[in-house]
């Protein structure tokens, strides 16, 4: 006894008290002789489209879930009950080893939508047994008006056999039938495909009457119950490639044969996870990617070529049970770069002497680089010896035989490596000494009298005789002669001497830490 409309209207109602705070969507698509047309109704909007005549009725249907899925994705409602008479386009998008771009779109966006914890249930209703909404998405895809863009016009190359079909092949196939001399049956049968569309025209109602049931099934979950819960077998262990090598990541699965295998790559902060394949086919279009799957074993082989250093990161294989329910395994794939000293390492240090100093040098690469410190010309460390491991070199009161040029080396033997040099001035008073303490000369003779000043910062140097500064005149000349920042010669020139020039002088240093000097003799006779 076959179900009366009636009758599946009101096992339609009972099915939807079981969702009442779902978001239930209808979608049809339709066909005629001037194009197809699709629609996807919700409660509060219609969302509807037009196709390119040569398009088949599966492709509008397959429209109509696409665009149906693109609206899901930005709605905030977390439960949708998805509604069609067509169980086929039900269940191609539940098929994941299928090459159909349309469908792969799909199941791209049913990924999107399941990882933001949303629940779609797909149902198929027959149509034409007065389900309000199959009947207002049916009326909507057909009163799609013809001057609609075509902004779905991406249309598979097997759509076209139909129009070859029906346009080429039956026309000429009717016309020599028509043309035929003696043909005694052309009274009897004039359309030469008359049963067959009449044929084709009864499927529908023949399916309807025949149901006598309500088939939903949940996205991802074959028809019936899986006799094994599918596993991963087996997982690539953890991989360290160079830039430009190829690798080759496999998963094995058990029990998955009706179940979406996924290859995706993990995100990390804000960028979201990226996947990559379902089943035996590429989601994306990279010419460095490949997928293989051997049945024999269920394992699925992805390929990555022309390794770049964006490439490593987390892989996870996934085996989708249901929309909450997956079984994942990861392998981490590590991409060697060479060492590249981080911005927030020292570059150079100012420090007064007794100070502690702290010298940080960090850098990034893979395997992490090892970090080392030396000092220009091996000298010894303020630490002990000539080699220091570790990011930061601790010197405890600094002094001044401390300062110079010290270097920071990372190393992890891919190129290299890299190093970074680092300057350490020490601040301290001056320190002052006469290259020669007593000297002596003859009256009406030069003599130079000379001291070595060692300051940071470099001090103000002057000369003192008899409590009275020198400066240049026709009894004096004085000079400097600075060798490096923290080194000063400097020499007062007694000119054409005279017996009250002879006496002590004092060569006098000062900066900001303090001051020094010391004294020089300068004599007419020897003692």
């Amino acid at each position: 006894m076959h179900e009366s409309p009636t009758a599946y209207g009101g096992f339609w109602l009972f099915f939807l008290t079981t969702f009442d705070h779902a978001i239930t969507v209808y979608t049809s698509g339709s066909k005629s002789s001037d194009g197809d047309r699709f629609a996807a109704v919700f409660p509060d909007s219609i969302m509807r489209g037009y196709l390119l005549s040569k398009a088949s009725i599966f492709m509008a249907k397959l429209y109509a879930i696409l665009i149906m899925l693109i609206h899901i994705a930005s709605m905030l409602v977390s439960l949708f009950v998805v509604v069609s008479d067509s169980i086929s386009a039900f269940q191609a998008v539940q098929k994941f080893d299928t090459p159909h771009p349309l469908v792969l779109r799909s199941q791209l966006w049913l990924y999107r939508i399941s990882s933001k914890h949303k629940d779609i249930f797909f149902c198929w209703v027959p149509g034409h047994v007065d389900i309000q909404g199959n009947e207002e998405a049916d009326t909507a895809a057909w009163s799609v008006v013809h001057d609609l863009p075509v902004s779905y016009s991406g249309v598979p190359f097997t759509d076209s056999f139909a129009v070859i079909d029906t346009r080429l092949l039956r026309t000429r196939w009717q016309q020599r039938w028509s043309d035929l001399l003696y043909n005694k049956l052309l009274s009897v049968k004039p359309s030469f495909y008359e049963d067959s569309e009449a044929q084709v025209r009864r499927c529908p109602r023949a399916i309807a009457n025949a149901s006598k049931v309500l088939i939903c099934q949940l996205v991802g979950f074959p028809a019936g119950l899986a006799v094994r819960t599918p596993s991963i077998s087996w997982i690539t262990k953890e991989q360290v490639v160079d830039i430009g090598s190829s690798i080759q990541l496999e998963c094995s699965v058990q029990y998955a044969q009706d179940y979406p295998v996924l290859w995706v790559k993990r995100g990390a902060g804000d960028v979201q996870d990226l996947p990559i394949s379902t089943g035996p086919s590429l989601i994306i279009r990279d010419s460095r990617y490949a997928l293989r799957h051997d049945q024999g074993s269920a394992t699925y082989i992805l390929q990555i070529k022309d390794i770049q250093e964006s490439d490593g990161g987390d892989y996870m294989c996934q085996v989708i049970i249901g929309i909450n329910n997956r079984i994942t395994a990861n392998v981490n794939l590590l991409v060697r770069r060479p060492p590249v000293i981080s911005d927030n390492s020292t570059r150079s240090v100012v420090a007064s002497e007794g100070d502690s100093v702290e010298l940080s040098c960090y850098a990034g690469g893979m395997p992490i680089p090892d970090i080392s410190w030396r000092r220009e010309n091996n000298a010894i460390l303020p630490t002990g010896g000539s080699i220091y491991r570790g990011n930061v070199l601790q010197i405890a009161n600094i002094r001044k035989e401390d300062r110079g040029t010290y270097y920071c080396i990372a190393e992890n033997q891919v190129g290299r490596g890299a190093r970074r040099n680092i300057n350490v001035e020490v601040e301290f008073a001056p320190v002052v000494r006469a290259i020669r303490p007593r000297v002596y000369q003859a009256l009406q003779y030069d003599m130079d009298l000379e001291c070595h000043i060692e300051a940071y910062p470099p001090a103000a140097i002057s000369w003192v005789h008899k409590q009275e500064s020198i400066v240049n005149n026709q009894h004096y000349r004085v000079s400097q002669f600075a060798n490096a920042d923290e080194f000063t010669d400097t020499t007062l020139r007694v000119l054409t001497i005279e017996k009250r020039q002879f006496g002590n002088y004092s060569c006098m240093a000062t900066n900001k830490l303090g001051q020094s000097s010391a004294t020089v003799l300068l004599s007419g006779k020897i003692d």
